[in-house]
């Protein structure tokens, strides 16, 4: 899988080629064949066919969708919500079919997110609240939920210079130990390690 990121019409859209997912997901469409697009303007994932260069039919997600992510198995897809503090969970029931499982919500300005290798947990960074919201992932045919929030920055009270923490981007580990988050508001990249079920700076 490849994900860019543009600015498109003023509002920052997400594009995923689906060229490294494995060939698990039932149908006879090839999978490399799919690109998944976020339309802020609409509020919509855009599933676009690179064969006939058309976009099937759209799926309504939160409003201002800022970032997607998709397991390596290919059958779970999560998109964020930016306005109102979601993600919406998507099944991939075949190449170019995908069903809406619902919306959860995981706190106030939700921006990056990232599965792990195996596609059981999911991990969202949290802008508004300073946090990282973890989820369990581990069916691709129900609703995801919220197990662990991990808190994010320092004692802003007690570091007069270190501004309120902002997570934004967000990446795992291939072996699942260490996550490591991009704070915007200070311009920092920060690590995290498992804990048992949960992770600390």
């Amino acid at each position: 899988m490849v994900k860019t990121r543009h600015w498109l019409s003023g509002l920052l859209g997400s594009l995923m080629l689906l060229s490294g997912c494995p060939g698990g997901v039932p149908g006879n469409r090839p999978i490399s064949s799919i690109a998944l697009i976020l339309s802020p303007t609409t509020n919509e994932l855009l599933v676009f066919d690179l064969l006939t260069h058309r976009v099937n039919t759209p799926k309504e997600v939160g409003s201002l969708p800022q970032d997607l992510a998709v397991s390596n198995d290919g059958r779970r897809v999560i998109v964020t919500n930016f306005n109102d503090g979601s993600i919406t969970f998507f099944e991939r029931q075949s190449a170019d079919q995908f069903i809406s499982r619902g919306n959860l919500s995981v706190g106030q300005q939700p921006r990056g997110i990232v599965f792990n290798q195996q596609g059981t947990e999911a991990y969202v960074a949290v802008s508004g609240e300073s946090s990282i919201s973890i989820l369990s992932t581990s069916s691709a045919s129900r609703l995801p939920s919220v197990i662990d929030t991990v808190r994010v920055g320092t004692d802003v009270a007690a570091n007069p210079n270190v501004k309120t923490p902002q997570p934004d981007q967000i990446a795992v580990s291939a072996d699942g130990t260490r996550l490591f988050v991009v704070d915007k508001g200070n311009r920092t990249l920060l690590s995290f390690t498992r804990s048992v079920n949960t992770f600390r700076p």
